[in-house]
């Protein structure tokens, strides 16, 4: 015959579960979030190129490293406010001023972004 399992067994059953679910839960957290991060990088890097194509100097190009802070996605679209540090046909270094919009046709960027220079 089995014995029954003590109630500090119990315990120790039942803190094992919550643990499991808990990590259950972050894996599945962290899953989601990185589908985001790759909308997010997948506009940021669609914008950068587009802006690039318009520059005199796109070599000289550089972005902020906090670039995606300008980022807001809504659905499946995007808008990116930011700027880029870059030479003008004079070897001048100027700061541009940029509105970057486009749409996601699922994790990727549909098609090139549009872009304002500012």
């Amino acid at each position: 015959m089995a014995d029954k399992p003590t109630t500090a067994q119990q315990a120790k059953g039942c803190g094992c579960l919550i643990a499991l679910l808990f990590v259950f839960w972050i894996v599945g957290k962290s899953c989601s979030d990185t589908s985001a991060s790759g909308r997010s990088s997948a506009a940021i890097v669609a914008c950068e190129y587009a802006v690039s194509a318009r520059l005199r100097a796109p070599a000289t190009a550089d972005y902020p490293f906090d670039i995606s802070r300008g980022l807001v996605i809504t659905g499946d679209s995007f808008v990116l406010t930011s700027y880029v540090d870059a030479q003008n046909g004079f070897g001048a270094q100027l700061r541009t001023r940029f509105i970057c919009t486009g749409n996601f046709s699922g994790d990727s960027v549909s098609s090139l972004p549009s872009v304002v220079l500012e």
